[in-house]
């Protein structure tokens, strides 16, 4: 071994010194290499006893190339350098145990033999004692070229009546079968291939129709093949997804085979029906929950449907629509609300009701009747009363269910408000065009009017907190009434009624221009002609 620096003049001087410390070195490199390929090992050395402060070495090489040598950073001496054919490694914080020395970098060249790296390694200790030498070699084999072919010497399908004939290079086969399940067998032309995983030779289900199975050959190489076998499983199932027969227990459905929609009414009292249907095709099914069932039925429209499937997967819906009478009463109306305290005037299509109360009512009941007795009700907030305004709901429910709902709302004065007012009286009541003769006492007044159809009515409270409401102002006619509502402040009602007279003979005679006496065989007819219409009338 050649030596370097302090290690060859210490050999010189003292030529009987004893190598007293162990070194042992490592080589790891590649395993197979190819040939220009540039590949990396890394040298190390344990030390077994103390610590060195120096490591030398000097390498050779069979069918490789120098390339460099990167040394490990803990080697930072000042005698520290390196060769093409070795290195001298030195640290001023001392190594032991096993150590990394550096990665050479070599280029892998043709020969007969396989590429090999020598290594002989040697060094001082940190006492400057001699490392006993060592020894180390690692061989490197060529990278055999792999295979390359990724084709199948064979393929056949069992249960197919046809296929076309099979060649290697052919990728893609079609065929078809009635079966439900095909078994593949395939050979490799190389040994050295394989079957992608789950790829190869194997049992598959057929669905109907396409099925696309694919056949994959790796090479030893890695490249893929792929092979892709197209097989329709012919589809022989029946296609038949209609009833031979549909009926109710109750209701007049008459069925058709063509008909896929039916109405049927029955009578209030049915209250569930049970539906019959029966397949014409014993292959064919009805869908889970859509086959013949008993159902109930609300009042009013009720829409069921019969689902069938044929033996190939294809539905068909029928549809029932089942209305059910009802004669269940519709009277959701309160024939009169009563309060404990408080002025309320009831009318059944009034929904909305403003009640006043004094301070010293700090409770109120509702005493509520019913139009219809097959109704409910329900009163919610009918109890304490706080200052200011309070609402109470009563939800009224007809037999149908249908809801009517009518609202008070009772206000409770402050303790130091104005008691509130009963004056419910008229200070002047005016019909433009007509005289009356007012008193606020009086409370029912006859006029009789032309041809209006409303009057031009001013009507004035004696309060001005009591609220004035007209009532049946419109279209007037013989013995129609008005009324005219006066609300205190308390919620005192009083009514003014005035009842209209108007002649039905004076309004006729009104609208004609010219009475016409007309000669006929059977003797003389009157007629009148209109005015603006121009038009004859028989009377």
């Amino acid at each position: 071994m050649k030596k370097y620096g302090l290690f060859f003049f210490l050999m010189l001087v003292v030529p009987n010194l004893v190598y007293a410390n162990n070194i042992s070195a490592q080589i790891s490199c590649p395993s197979e290499v190819s040939i220009n390929e540039e590949v990396e090992c890394s040298i190390s050395a344990t030390i077994s006893e103390g610590n060195a402060s120096c490591v030398s070495a000097n390498y050779s090489f069979n069918n490789l190339e120098y390339l460099s040598f990167t040394k490990n950073d803990i080697f930072t001496a000042d005698n520290t350098y390196v060769r093409s054919d070795g290195f001298n490694l030195c640290t001023t914080n001392f190594v032991t145990g096993n150590v990394l020395l550096g990665k050479v970098k070599l280029m892998v060249k043709s020969g007969a033999n396989s590429p090999k790296i020598n290594l002989n390694i040697g060094g001082f200790s940190d006492t400057n004692t001699p490392l006993s030498e060592s020894d180390s070699s690692f061989t490197m084999n060529y990278k055999k070229n792999k295979s390359t072919i990724n084709t199948l010497a064979s393929l056949s399908l069992n249960g197919i009546s046809y296929l076309p004939t099979f060649a290697s290079e052919t990728k893609e086969y079609s065929a078809s079968t009635n079966s439900s399940l095909v078994n593949i067998s395939a050979t490799l032309h190389d040994s050295a291939s394989s079957f992608v995983s789950g790829f190869g030779p194997r049992s598959i289900s057929l669905n109907y129709g396409e099925n696309i199975i694919l056949i994959k050959v790796v090479s030893e190489s890695g490249a893929e093949n792929v092979y892709t076998l197209k097989i329709t499983r012919n589809d022989t199932r029946g296609n038949n997804n209609s009833l031979s027969n549909l009926s109710l227990s109750s209701g007049d459905l008459k069925f058709q085979k063509n008909s896929s929609i039916y109405n049927v009414k029955v009578d209030s009292a049915i209250s569930q029906v049970k539906i019959n249907a029966t397949l014409e095709d014993e292959a064919a099914n009805f869908v889970n929950g859509y086959g013949p069932r008993n159902v109930k039925l609300n009042y009013g429209d009720n829409k069921f449907l019969i689902k069938t499937v044929a033996e190939n997967g294809t539905e068909k819906v029928y549809t029932i629509n089942i209305n059910r009478e009802d004669d269940r009463s519709t009277n959701n109306n309160l024939a009169n609300i009563k309060l404990s305290d408080g002025n309320l005037y009831f009318s059944k299509d009034t929904l909305d009701y403003e009640v006043n109360v004094p301070y010293s009512v700090n409770k109120i009941s509702v005493d509520v009747e019913l139009e219809d007795t097959l109704a409910n009700y329900k009163v919610v907030g009918d109890g304490s009363l706080k200052v200011g305004k309070n609402k109470i709901v009563i939800t009224v429910t007809a037999e149908n269910e249908e809801i009517k709902t009518y609202t008070i709302v009772v206000t409770r004065q402050d303790e130091n408000d104005t008691p509130l007012s009963n004056n419910n009286y008229l200070s002047s009541l005016k019909i433009k065009n007509y005289k009356i003769k007012f008193d606020k006492e009086k409370e029912e007044y006859t006029i009789k009017i032309d041809e209006e159809e409303s009057l031009v009515i001013e009507a004035i409270a004696e309060d001005e907190n009591a609220k004035v409401v007209i009532k049946g102002n419109e279209y007037l006619s013989n013995n129609k009434v008005i009324t005219i509502e006066v609300t205190a402040e308390d919620g005192s009602k009083r009514e003014y009624k005035i009842k209209i007279e108007q002649s039905t003979i004076d309004k006729v005679f009104k609208s004609v221009s010219l009475i016409v006496l007309i000669p006929t065989i059977s003797g003389s007819s009157i007629y009148l002609i209109m005015k603006k219409k121009n038009k004859l009338v028989k009377i």
